[in-house]
């Protein structure tokens, strides 16, 4: 969502700060960022913080598919190495 407001911000001039931060985009942002606060605090209620915070390293992945498949943007092969790698890190993570 935040590259989505991104996009629309730079697309749309100076039509003033006040006007790019109370947009759809942006607001959904602020609330995805939100639930994602509250989702973080609950799963340290039930997991070991030394095993959630290297799972936040999901992210990556998700956010590298998330660009070649809602943005287009071409991914260069060394970054899918490097998903490799982070997946493979955590399967040794969480013992599988």
């Amino acid at each position: 969502m935040q590259k989505k407001a991104s996009i629309k911000y730079s697309q749309k001039g100076g039509d003033g700060v006040l006007h790019h931060l109370f947009n759809a985009d942006v607001i959904l942002s602020i609330i995805c960022l939100g639930l994602g606060l509250l989702f973080w605090l609950m799963v340290l209620t039930k997991v070991d913080l030394s095993l959630a915070y290297p799972l936040l390293s999901l992210n990556y992945v998700f956010i590298l598919l998330g660009a070649k498949y809602l943005f287009n943007e071409e991914i260069p092969i060394h970054r899918w190495i490097g998903v490799l790698i982070i997946l493979f890190g955590i399967s040794i993570l969480v013992g599988t």
